[in-house]
């Protein structure tokens, strides 16, 4: 009896130490602001490729590529899944090749950071429905 208790209280240990699964809850929370900048984004890119140059898509790019900048660290936290981890990130690239092109800088074309995003949100979904 007394092996079972420890061998009960390593293995929670052991669980401890690797961390508990990702809260979907949380993790869906966290992501959120990128999924809703992926949006701004799209529309943003629609006015990007009809050549227009405004500092308030700059700036709208910028705010987005904030709050992705801001999520990544507590989705990491979160022990989030990867995908939706990559959502944060790609979401942040594409937001920052969107305010160099407002700007006039040569970003190139956002459209394969946006498709990333994307798919990334598709993922981070299913993941989280699992």
């Amino acid at each position: 009896m007394r092996s079972l208790a420890v061998v009960l209280v390593a293995g929670s240990l052991i669980l401890a130490a690797c961390g508990k699964p990702a809260d979907p809850a949380a993790v869906e929370q966290a992501v959120t602001p990128c999924g809703t900048g992926l949006t701004t984004l799209g529309n943003l890119a629609d006015m990007a490729n009809a050549g227009a140059q405004d500092p308030n898509y700059a700036a709208q790019a910028q705010q987005v590529a904030m709050a992705c900048r801001a999520a990544r660290p507590r989705l990491a936290a979160l022990k989030a899944p990867k995908a939706c981890r990559e959502v944060a990130e790609a979401t942040e690239g594409a937001a920052n090749a969107l305010k160099a092109a407002f700007t006039g800088g040569n970003a190139g074309d956002p459209s394969a950071a946006l498709a990333a995003a994307d798919r990334a949100g598709v993922a981070c979904t299913e993941a989280l429905s699992r």
